[in-house]
């Protein structure tokens, strides 16, 4: 018998492409968009 990917693969829920981060704790270092604005 060969994987059929349409009917074999179940999931209880659908998961997204990228699953979700639970943050616990401050990040270390910031990423250059996660910098706050600069004021003029």
């Amino acid at each position: 018998m060969c994987n059929d990917d349409n009917t074999d693969n179940r999931f209880l829920k659908p998961l997204g492409r990228f699953p979700a981060i639970e943050e616990d704790e401050a990040p270390y270092r910031l990423l250059c968009n996660e910098y706050p604005p600069a004021k003029d």
